[in-house]
C-alpha cells in the first residue's frame, strides 16, 4: 500500500512507479500464466492479446493510477510495457507483437 507523499515542504513534485506490464499475487485475475514468468522474479507477463483481458487489466492499472494520484503522486512511471521486445530475455510472452502493446497502452 503506497503511503500518502503529499507533504508542502517537498521543492519537487513526486512521481510513482507502477507495475503496468506484468502480474504478481493473482492481482490481474487469469490474464497472466506460470508459462511467462518473467526471468527468476515472481512476475509474470500480462496476457495482452485477447479483449477480456485488455479490459481487466486496464481496469486494475487505472485504479493503481488513481490510487497514486489520491496518494500525491504527480506523475506515474509504468514499467515493463514492453514485453513485445523481451522475447529473447524471458522467452516469447504469449507471443505478443508491437501492435498488442500499443493497444493496451491506449
Amino acid at each position: 500500500m503506497l503511503p500518502d507523499i503529499r507533504d508542502d515542504r517537498l521543492k519537487f513534485d513526486p512521481a510513482c512507479y507502477c507495475g503496468a506490464g506484468e502480474g504478481y499475487n493473482k492481482s490481474t485475475g487469469k490474464c497472466t500464466s506460470t508459462k511467462n514468468q518473467m526471468g527468476e522474479w515472481d512476475e509474470w507477463w500480462l496476457d495482452i492479446k485477447t479483449p477480456k483481458c485488455v479490459a481487466n487489466i486496464q481496469s486494475v492499472m487505472a485504479d493503481r493510477i488513481y490510487a497514486a494520484y489520491q496518494k500525491g503522486c504527480e506523475g506515474v512511471d509504468p514499467d515493463n510495457v514492453d514485453a513485445y521486445a523481451n522475447k529473447v530475455s524471458y522467452g516469447v510472452p504469449y507471443g505478443i507483437s508491437d501492435k498488442n502493446q500499443v493497444d493496451y497502452l491506449k
